[in-house]
């Protein structure tokens, strides 16, 4: 039993086996991804699949590559590589113009240039909100899509012409 064993290395991997023993039979994680979509959306469709809810991580993975031949557990170590190599290297999204950026950059802290550490809080709000004294970014935790966070926070963003600085 790992509980029970001394051996922190053992005990380790005693637990590791039987977590694969308690879900192997587990109806598996599916997912399709079409090698022929461009790198952004591989990674919007790799972030949906992580999002999902109520998921039991443990489950065993089935993978299907759309535009490719390969089959079988190939497709799925390919896949598992592919999400660990987008973890270290970071996933591929373009979000916002240069302008958009610098415009968040303004409302978040006040100025173009940050002058120190910039904090994102999630917090129960209607809409973004700044608190450019502490360069912190107040974002509500009420969205379902990205489309309309993006929305909402250019709205937000546009207002930076107005505010702080300039009155």
């Amino acid at each position: 039993d790992w509980q029970t064993e001394p051996d922190k290395n053992k005990a380790a991997s005693l637990y590791t086996k039987e977590i694969i023993c308690q879900h192997e039979m587990r109806k598996p994680l599916f997912i399709t991804m079409d090698l022929r979509m461009d790198k952004e959306d591989q990674d919007r469709e790799l972030v949906a699949f992580y999002k999902q809810n109520s998921i039991e991580w443990a489950s065993p993975v089935k993978c299907r590559l759309q535009g490719d031949a390969a089959i079988g557990e190939g497709v799925t170590r390919h896949f598992l590589s592919t999400v660990i190599q987008r973890l270290q290297h970071g996933f591929n999204f373009n979000m916002a113009s240069s302008s958009d950026l610098k415009d968040l950059v303004k409302f978040w802290l006040g100025w173009e240039v940050p002058d120190g550490k910039m904090v994102v809080e999630v917090v129960t709000a209607d809409m973004p909100k700044s608190s450019t004294c502490f360069n912190m970014l107040r974002l509500p935790s009420h969205y379902m899509d990205f489309s309309q966070f993006k929305d909402e926070l250019l709205k937000c963003t546009g207002t930076s012409e107005f505010g702080f600085g300039l009155v």
